[in-house]
């Protein structure tokens, strides 16, 4: 399939939104797992010579297909929603990431590996990108990607091959059934465009002794065709006539006998497709049926990954169990060791059982896809909150790295509970903001209590000092020196519009403000703020740094600089291009920023930049920076967690300045 296009290099996805984020980069891949220790830094010193980027978590997120290599059985790989592609070489021990072209530019469906040279793998996938949808392939592993030119541009939900012939094979697309009979060099569309019940195929098989016959599951029953797509006939007879086909799969050994996973439940067929019988005995929210497995080794032990966990049947069907609280959406079975399932879970990951499935343990090690939004980091733990499953953790400075079981889940008050929710930490205090309000903990997060400003619920927070806060409530501001026991009205300009953002720097007691439609300058001493006259909107600000006598910005058009107290501002273009800069963050003497997946240092308050390592990083983009108090950077990236940079001059360099912590504390955007 040389005539097709090669994806040798990374290809690069969209762009992060204004308040949190930068767009893909692309990077070498070098992924190591971090060992957390104690000591003078808050992740002890580099391990590696060159400069390293090391993921250390929260591990865990979305998993959407799993598929264990059929000659190589120890090894497993595993897609996520947004088309992370992850591989374990030992079972699901730990996990790496294998670099693929749509990965955060499209939704994954299908994976499904030659079972005659494992080296080929076959992802398919949809995408609002048409010119990254369909499906791509692999011939060594994953080092090298083709999209497949004859079903480029489509949206593609499944993908068979046929198991005597892989260079038969078939895609389930919006529009339908496509066979390629040549290794993926052409494809036909083999079902009727008319037929709009016979779309989108949400799964696909073949019968394993008869390339001529396909199944295809849509959002509207199944459909069978004896004759290579001529004809094509709604294989339903049994079946509740509104249920959306999930999964399918033929018995290899008896084709004959085949399972749907649907909405309505499990069904299974002793005829071909003949008839359906629906297999009772999972209730409740179980009826929706992601996947199907049956033990190769025993047909009688059926699997079924549903909304409600998974559930295993030694029977062949008749009586069932729960051994699993997640959602289930794809099983596999390992071909060498029938007793070993791996599991990919909408809710928890990756899980895997070494019991046939009687026991599930965790299998998230290096595993990630999460959506984010912030950190923030002390002496004494590192804090990350998330958007999408409204949950936060806590990972400890001085704890052993023990792969996800270092953090910890966040309890916060009832109020806070299912919202989103911005942390900021200083020195032993932890502040969290939410649906309103206010609070401290002073024993990282187990113990809450409700500081209240203001009547007006809070929506922006910054804090200055172990004991001095700065609260946003609508157009008002407010000032506590007693660590929010007490509340004082700030001064404001006339006609001051609502609060958007506080920018501060723990240790110095100067602040800005931002507003809908300015920026206010509060400087310690001075009776009122001062309007900040940037030379953009205050909606291209992403974030703001105080840093020695310079306000540095970072901004969609590049860094900006003042030292007037913001009265003027230059762009600054040495050693940094202009173009959005997601996040800056300093610490002591040094201040970094993230721009289009780059970091860069300055070490005069933000008039030059050089760029340093993104190795280990391998095209995530940053969503924020951060620096320890022991001046070792951070970033946060939006799905696969926090990076810390391994590179001991860098954290001498910012150690030795490094009088306050730089988790300047800022309420979310998102958690408005």
């Amino acid at each position: 399939m040389t005539d097709l296009p090669r994806y040798d290099k990374t290809m690069c996805n969209g762009r992060w939104a204004r308040s949190r984020g930068g767009s893909l980069a692309c990077f070498p891949w070098n992924v190591l797992i971090a060992t957390l220790a104690g000591g003078a830094s808050l992740w002890g010193a580099a391990a590696a010579q060159e400069p390293v980027w090391r993921p250390i978590g929260p591990f865990g997120g979305g998993a959407e297909v799993v598929a264990v290599d059929p000659s190589q059985p120890t090894r497993v790989y595993t897609l996520t929603k947004n088309s992370f592609l992850y591989r374990s070489d030992n079972e699901g021990q730990d996990w790496t990431l294998i670099r693929f072209p749509a990965q955060q530019g499209a939704s994954a469906h299908a994976l499904v590996i030659n079972p005659s040279n494992s080296k080929e793998i076959w992802i398919a996938v949809s995408s609002g990108n048409t010119r990254v949808q369909g499906i791509y392939h692999t011939s060594d592993g994953g080092l090298t990607w083709i999209h497949v030119k004859g079903l480029s541009g489509e949206s593609v939900f499944s993908f068979a091959l046929f198991p005597k012939d892989p260079a038969i094979m078939a895609a389930g697309a919006r529009d339908g059934v496509h066979l390629s009979r040549d290794g993926g060099e052409t494809w036909s569309s083999i079902s009727p465009i008319e037929n709009k019940e016979l779309q989108p195929v949400m799964s696909l098989a073949f019968d394993p002794g008869d390339d001529h016959i396909i199944y295809a599951g849509t959002p509207h029953l199944p459909w069978k065709t004896d004759d290579g797509g001529a004809t094509w006939h709604s294989i339903h007879h049994g079946m509740l006539d509104d249920s959306d086909i999930l999964s399918l799969i033929v018995n290899p050994k008896q084709p004959h006998q085949l399972f749907i996973g649907a909405c309505s439940g499990i069904y299974r067929s002793e005829n071909s497709a003949a008839q359906w019988t629906k297999m009772l005995g999972i209730t409740g929210a179980g009826y929706r049926t992601y996947s199907v497995a049956q033990d190769p080794s025993n047909p009688n032990i059926i699997f079924s990954g549903t909304r409600d966990g998974l559930w295993k049947s030694s029977d062949g069907g008749h009586v069932w169990k729960k051994t699993s609280p997640h959602i289930v959406k794809s099983i596999a079975i390992s071909p060498a060791d029938p007793r070993k399932i791996f599991l990919a879970t909408q809710d928890n990951g990756m899980l895997r059982s070494v019991d046939g499935g009687e026991t599930i343990t965790e299998a998230l090690d290096g595993f990630a896809d999460h959506r984010l939004n912030d950190v923030a980091v002390d002496g004494h733990s590192l804090y990350v909150t998330g958007a999408q499953d409204l949950q936060a953790w806590r990972i400890a400075a001085d704890g052993f790295h023990k792969g996800h079981h270092a953090w910890h889940k966040m309890d916060f008050p009832p109020v806070l509970r299912g919202r989103h929710i911005a942390v900021t930490t200083f020195n032993s205090s932890v502040y969290a903001l939410g649906a309103g309000s206010i609070f401290r903990s002073n024993d990282q997060g187990t113990a809450w209590k409700r500081l209240t400003p203001t009547a007006v619920p809070a929506t922006q927070m910054a804090v200055l000092s172990d004991r001095e806060l700065i609260a946003g409530s609508g157009t008002a501001a407010f000032h506590s020196m007693d660590a929010g026991l007490t509340w004082k009205k700030l001064a404001v300009q006339p006609g001051m519009g609502s609060i958007e953002h506080i920018f501060a720097t723990p240790g110095s007691r100067n602040f800005v403000v931002e507003t809908v439609s300015e920026f206010l300058y509060y400087q310690e001493g001075a009776a009122a703020p001062v309007t900040i006259p940037l030379p953009i909107r205050p909606s291209e600000v992403n974030d703001l740094v105080l840093t020695g006598n310079a306000l540095v910005a970072a901004t969609s058009q590049g860094v900006y600089r003042s030292v007037d107290s913001g009265a003027t501002w230059k762009l600054v273009t040495k050693g940094i291009d202009p173009g959005t800069i997601a996040s800056i963050a300093a610490g002591g003497e040094a201040v970094f920023a993230a721009q289009y997946g780059k970091v860069f240092r300055s070490s005069d308050s933000g008039e030059s930049w050089h760029e340093i390592s993104t190795q280990g990083l391998d095209e995530s983009s940053i969503l924020r920076l951060a620096v320890s108090p022991a001046g070792r950077l951070i970033a946060l990236t939006p799905s696969r967690g926090v990076f810390v940079f391994d590179d001991e001059n860098q954290s001498q360099t910012t150690v030795g300045a490094a009088a306050a912590p730089n988790t300047a504390a800022r309420g979310s955007k998102e958690s408005k």
